[in-house]
């Protein structure tokens, strides 16, 4: 689960890092959308993004139902 928390930062744009990566989204509303992490993908990738994003107060987020085979181990 992804909240955009920087206003002048498009949700699509944003999505579409992600899915250049491998996962899809899902956008519920502009400024929320939920990512897709195919279990063959490693999930590390994904979170330093999202860690990224996160510490430049762009977004937020929110692991909701990670796997043993997202590789975090």
């Amino acid at each position: 689960q992804v909240v955009i928390l920087d206003s002048g930062t498009d949700t699509n744009e944003i999505r579409e890092m992600f899915d250049s990566i491998g996962c899809s989204s899902e956008k519920y509303s502009e400024g929320y959308f939920v990512i897709d992490v195919p279990s063959s993908l490693n999930y590390l990738a994904v979170q330093n993004k999202l860690t990224e994003l996160q510490n430049a107060g762009i977004l937020d987020y929110a692991e909701s139902c990670l796997s043993k085979k997202h590789g975090l181990e």
